[in-house]
């Protein structure tokens, strides 16, 4: 599960295949279109996919979301902690209740947080309104992307309706 995820949010870095090479592997879905880019890379070591996981996600990205989000999927499977700088998670709170980013930040987060007053302690975000979920902007992101683990770090009643959603 690790390798593939780092190498999912590995080969959103490199450049995109043109169009018309694109879409028959885009049809198979995402598996597709990265077992297509990972044949065309076998060359990357994972030392190479590791130094570019302690990088920075580039900011203001449509891949943003899925960067972070992925990268703290295999940080904390690996329990290796990184804190997400704050412009970038104050982005991708905001990005994430967009339409737009509603459907490419995480599988429907907005959806998932709809009804309940989420508040990121330590930085100026809050949206909606309801029962209230509390903690760090970074967990707030992956709750919102339906990220299980995340729950044990957040606060408020709102926090079982948050889990209740996760299980739909």
């Amino acid at each position: 599960m690790i390798t593939h995820t780092a190498w999912h949010i590995h080969l959103r870095t490199i450049p995109v295949l043109p169009v018309s090479e694109m879409l028959p592997y885009l049809r198979l879905g995402s598996e597709g279109y990265d077992a297509r880019l990972m044949a065309q890379h076998t060359a990357d070591r994972p030392d190479e996919i590791a130094a570019w996981l302690s990088s920075s996600a580039r900011y203001n990205s449509p891949n943003l979301g899925e960067l972070i989000i992925h990268q703290q999927d295999v940080r904390r499977a690996l329990g290796i902690r990184r804190a997400v700088p704050d412009e970038q998670v104050l982005w991708l709170l905001g990005y994430m209740m967009t339409s737009i980013g509603n459907v490419q930040a995480g599988g429907k987060p907005r959806d998932r947080i709809t009804g309940l007053r989420v508040t990121a302690t330590a930085l100026d975000w809050t949206s909606g309104d309801g029962p209230e979920v509390t903690g760090p902007g970074e967990t707030i992101l992956l709750a919102a992307a339906g990220r299980a683990v995340a729950l044990e770090e957040l606060s408020g009643p709102g926090v079982a309706v948050l889990a209740e959603g996760m299980e739909r």
